[in-house]
């Protein structure tokens, strides 16, 4: 594949390639040199460790967050693991505008990539909240997170997660559609 057929915007594109050698001097030019959001986790399809500290320079920049956390979703080394907790912990209370319920759904997903302790802890401060909406609207994300990427140890925060019929249809639907 040539420079000419890899230099794209498309999203969809980014997200479908396979990281084959080839392409991957072209990713990396995109995403170091210019910037190239879209191509960020195309390049974290390498798992290469060479490449954490480029990928974690994406979580400095508001705009540029979202894409460093499905970078982190592709490519779940420890090394991005406090990146991710930090966002989650700052965006825990909504600001006047609400929850940015997008960075809170990927921050979801990319932790339940980390099925440890230090996770488990998180959950469960998450389905300990006291206010009724708070509780709602994070644990509808929480249960977007680990019914998206399950693991075993996750099985009783599920349990314990009690939400009413329009929570679960609204994550099925989020499931549904993510595919």
């Amino acid at each position: 594949m040539t420079s000419r057929y890899i230099y794209t915007k498309n999203r969809l594109f980014w997200e479908n390639i396979k990281p084959t050698i080839g392409n991957y001097k072209i990713i990396k030019e995109l995403v170091g040199k210019e910037k190239n959001i879209d191509a960020l986790t195309a390049l974290a399809k390498y798992h290469r460790q060479s490449d954490k500290k480029l990928i974690a320079s994406f979580f400095k920049d508001e705009k540029t967050k979202n894409y460093a956390l499905m970078s982190v979703i592709e490519f779940p080394d420890d090394f991005f693991y406090p990146f991710v907790k930090r966002i989650l912990l700052n965006e825990w209370t909504p600001t006047d505008g609400g929850y940015d319920s997008n960075r809170l759904i990927l921050c979801y997903e990319a932790l339940a990539k980390y099925p440890r302790a230090e996770t488990i802890e998180l959950f469960e401060k998450t389905i300990k909240i006291k206010d009724e909406s708070r509780y709602k609207t994070l644990c509808e994300y929480l249960l977007i997170g680990i019914s998206k990427y399950p693991n075993k140890i996750y099985e009783p925060i599920k349990q314990k997660i009690k939400v009413d019929e329009g929570v679960m249809n609204s994550v099925n639907d989020y499931l549904e559609y993510d595919k």
